[in-house]
């Protein structure tokens, strides 16, 4: 069928598309799971692939069309990478970056022959082609988000491999050398590898480029006492990374490979953080994967954190660890937060640790303490009341006189606004429920705010809570605030992120971010009503008696850990999913 058509542009991209279908019909059939641009697969199917992909470069030679020529040639070197034929193959990459117009498809072939050259041990062209391939992706990437929301579902499989690719390959090479000052050379590039990806997950989840405000300066050239542990999953290990400042405040970092591959690592932190959560565990079952994963995080760097003399932990961390606050690390006598000041950040070039003077300290504070449903895409959610927000927001006014508190019906957008455009409030704190979905439509706080929803199918009216997304309350703080008085601290008590979900975890960081905050904090998963109230309000007296909000919240647990000494709540499961996120100072 497809050879009765006369040569044309249509014609070539049949035959591209159709050769494509092949390696997808394969693909689904083997139930592969690597990553579908990247995908090799043994099959009988292949000759007809190549067969497929040399008859659409024979019909765009014909008709001259270059940017068609050059897709089939790329795809046709991907078979004989797949093959092993690496000579073949890169002469076919080669002609496709040639001829390569658009950018969508030369982030793609210069990867493609990062690969080849990775392969055939040219690690310096290597590694050339992986950051051309990222400087294309920096063009593209909004204008795919923008434009296709499916964009974010293929990130992971399509786009992340870029980055952890080059950064594996860096941090191998970095193995090799000899001069420190190389070393320390080589690691900032690792460094500024794992910002960039940063960076890139947190465009594709809020779905656009304006909201990340970049720092020049980043974390490791700011104050003593203080380390950054950076992280990475690869398919085969784990890389953590400690940074440091030195005498002459610039980078001084060294790494140190975890033999865990992905899918290790990814089980062991969700073992750990369901158990974390289970606040019955009369056994404390959490310890053994809590030490684990201290034995990955703190143990081969104990020693430098001792001759240093840090106080301050900075995890800047990939993936699924997000999911579970570092605070909770176990060494097999006490919690890593009995030791040191803990604080995550996005992203290096994402947090400017200023020092706020905590005597302004004002809160506006909004609760909701009653039952509240809201309807979602899925059909209408219930939420249980939370009986303890009054007396966390009267602690609060109470401490801290100059500050406000609204609850329930008094709890709306509308006043959110008018309040912010009165008064200058550095911190904003929502006792609310908050639901932390995939993407940023899907990440939501549900207001005191009564809206009334026809059905068309049942012709049924309900009434519903509110919701208040990242994006509206982004553009709310954004239209109601004197942009030279950012937000010191977005706090946000009655969140919870699902087990399992890297994306949600992100979206703690993603609703700082968007919301203009210098830094948030935010619960992981949602605990007692009462112990929130107690170490919320404890939190906000020691960051005013003059702590950082790093220091202040290791206070907070500290105390919360000595008054409850061989009790139930004691567990990790009380006192841990307070995580602070951006500047902890």
């Amino acid at each position: 069928m497809l050879g009765q058509l006369p040569d044309s542009r249509e014609q070539a991209y049949a035959a591209i598309q159709l050769a494509n279908i092949l390696e997808l019909v394969d693909q689904k059939s083997a139930s592969v799971t690597n990553d579908p641009v990247t995908q090799c697969l043994k099959s009988e199917s292949l000759p007809k692939s190549v067969e497929l992909l040399n008859k659409a470069i024979k019909i765009t030679q014909k008709i001259h069309d270059q940017e068609g020529e050059s897709f089939a040639k790329g795809r046709l070197g991907h078979i004989y990478e797949c093959l092993q034929d690496y000579q073949q193959a890169i002469n076919l990459t080669q002609q496709a970056l040639i001829g390569t117009i658009a950018n969508k498809s030369l982030y793609l072939w210069a990867w493609q022959a990062a690969r080849l050259s990775k392969a055939t041990g040219r690690v310096k062209e290597a590694i050339n082609f992986y950051e051309q391939s990222i400087d294309s992706l920096k063009i593209i990437r909004t204008d795919l988000t923008l434009e296709q929301r499916d964009f974010q579902f293929d990130f992971r499989d399509n786009v992340e491999p870029v980055y952890r690719e080059l950064v594996e390959l860096r941090l191998e090479q970095t193995e090799d050398l000899v001069q420190e000052s190389d070393i320390q050379q080589n690691l900032e590039f690792v460094l500024l590898g794992i910002d960039q990806l940063r960076l890139a997950e947190l465009q594709n989840y809020l779905g656009n480029d304006c909201a990340l405000a970049q720092i020049e300066q980043p974390v490791p050239l700011i104050g003593k006492n203080t380390a950054v542990l950076s992280s990475i999953i690869l398919k085969e290990r784990l890389a953590i990374i400690l940074t440091l400042a030195d005498a002459q405040k610039k980078f001084k970092s060294r790494f140190f490979w975890i033999p865990a591959k992905s899918q290790e690592v990814k089980d062991a932190i969700n073992d750990l953080r369901v158990k974390l959560e289970k606040r019955s565990d009369l056994e404390n079952s959490y310890k053994a994967k809590a030490k684990e994963v201290y034995d990955w995080f703190i143990s081969p760097f104990i020693k430098d954190l001792e001759t240093e003399k840090v106080e301050t932990l900075i995890f800047i961390q990939d993936g699924i660890i997000r999911s579970i606050p570092m605070a909770a690390l176990f060494d097999g006598k006490q919690f890593l937060v009995e030791k040191y000041a803990i604080a995550t950040a996005p992203a290096l070039t994402l947090t400017n640790p200023i020092r706020y003077n905590p005597q302004e300290l004002r809160i506006l504070a909004f609760g909701l303490t009653q039952a509240a449903i809201v309807e979602t895409d899925a059909g209408a959610k219930s939420f249980q009341p939370l009986s303890q927000v009054k007396l966390e927001l009267k602690t609060i006014t109470t401490s801290l006189p100059k500050s406000k508190g609204l609850l329930d019906q008094d709890f709306t957008p509308e006043r959110l606004q008018q309040e912010l455009e009165k008064n200058t409030y550095p911190v904003i704190h929502l006792a609310t429920h908050g639901k932390f979905g995939i993407d940023d439509k899907e990440t939501f706080l549900v207001t005191g705010k009564k809206v009334k929803v026809n059905h068309q199918k049942s012709r049924a009216t309900e009434t519903y809570n509110e919701k208040l997304t990242i994006t509206e309350l982004f553009q709310l703080i954004s239209n109601s605030r004197d942009r030279s008085y950012p937000i010191e601290l977005l706090t946000l008590t009655a969140c919870e992120t699902a087990v399992g979900s890297d994306r949600e975890a992100l979206g703690l960081a993603g609703i700082a971010i968007q919301a203009g905050s210098q830094s948030a904090m935010a619960s992981l998963w949602k605990i007692d009503d009462a112990a929130t109230a107690q170490l919320i309000a404890k939190f906000y007296q020691s960051w005013h008696s003059g702590l950082s909000k790093a220091k202040a919240l290791q206070m907070t647990q500290i105390a919360w850990l000595q008054a409850h000494q061989q009790q139930l709540q004691s567990h990790p499961g009380y006192w841990a999913p307070f995580i602070l996120i951006g500047n902890w100072l």
